[in-house]
């Protein structure tokens, strides 16, 4: 979700050979990915509407992407539909103290990036439990948070 141009789905196919597909809002962005990731599907489509269908997915990952979610808990569901049972996902977003996410978060919305909001680990994961997933495991590491999250049966 949010695949940018591609660089994290060409890594992990560099890794382990993967069945890959991309969903960005950006048509530019799916053209340069497709282009650096032959054989895998993309599509242009934001991440409340994912073109793909239910229980298909055994993965899901979002880098650096969360925080331009403008609707968090429509993509959380959009997860549960496209996740197969057990299916993971895995958010890797910036991580910021409380006192600066407090600090920030008014400003976020007169920012001309896109961001919408700053979470805490805490915030993701009471987003993505109340659409059944279960917290499998949080890292934070300076200013990077991985979160990865299982669909429950």
């Amino acid at each position: 979700m949010a695949c940018g141009n591609g660089s994290l789905l060409a890594a992990l196919n560099k890794q382990t050979k993967i069945n890959g597909y991309g969903i960005d809002i950006a048509e530019k962005m799916i053209e340069n990915a497709a282009v650096k990731n032959s054989g895998m599907e993309f599509h242009t489509a934001d991440c409340e509407n994912i073109p793909f269908q239910n229980e298909t997915m055994d993965i899901i990952t979002v880098c650096a992407a969360y925080h331009h979610f403008p609707d968090v808990a429509a993509f959380a569901a959009e997860a549960k539909r496209l996740l197969k049972p057990n299916g993971t996902i895995y958010i890797a977003d910036v991580y910021l103290p409380a006192f600066w996410r407090v600090l920030l978060n008014p400003l976020v919305p007169l920012s001309k990036a896109g961001d919408v909001k700053f979470y805490s680990p805490k915030e993701i994961v009471k987003n993505f439990e109340q659409f059944g997933f279960i917290n499998t495991d949080i890292k934070i590491s300076d200013n990077i948070q991985i979160i990865s999250m299982r669909k429950q049966l």
